[in-house]
């Protein structure tokens, strides 16, 4: 039925279309166009156009260089290779930057693992100062038993476990 109506209805606007236009004395295809759709001729009028933009035009147009470029006069030949010499160097700095991230990159995960290693002392952690990671689950488990105590003061069901996929 969807098929069948949206036929329908391109052929009725087409016609419609097509009547409008074959019309005689109608403005024409104008007629046609969406509303705000205005010419810049339409908005002057009679009026000539600004004499400092025709002159900004007509510097416009001397300028060299400012015009589309023909592709018909383009080379038609590849360019010349880059010699073997030059890719060389070229790889071996690639290479040399690749090298240098690379140890940064180590360098940077030797610092965060350090960090993660370090301990610190929760407010009151009645087992002492805790490694980074085990201090986080230790306040994950906090909030979580702070917030099954508050919906159940509230009188709100129980918070649906977490999925076991993160989401």
């Amino acid at each position: 039925m969807g098929a069948k109506r949206k036929l329908a209805r391109f052929l009725i606007l087409g016609a419609s279309a097509a009547g409008a236009l074959a019309l005689p004395g109608c403005a024409g295809f104008e007629r046609l166009l969406p509303p705000g759709f205005v010419k810049y001729e339409d908005l002057a009028g009679d009026e000539p156009p600004d004499p400092r933009i025709q002159e900004r035009i007509a510097e416009r147009r001397k300028e060299e260089g400012r015009a589309f470029p023909n592709l018909s006069q383009a080379p038609q030949t590849r360019p010349e290779p880059t010699p073997e010499a030059e890719r060389e160097a070229l790889a071996a700095e690639l290479r040399a930057a690749r090298d240098a991230l690379a140890a940064a990159v180590a360098h940077d995960r030797e610092l965060a693992a350090e960090e993660r290693s370090e301990r610190i002392l929760l407010p009151g952690g009645e087992n002492g100062p805790l490694p980074l990671d085990e201090a986080g689950r230790a306040l994950q488990d906090t909030v979580a038993g702070d917030e099954a105590i508050a919906r159940r003061e509230r009188g709100l069901p129980p918070k649906p476990p977490a999925r076991e996929d993160g989401q």
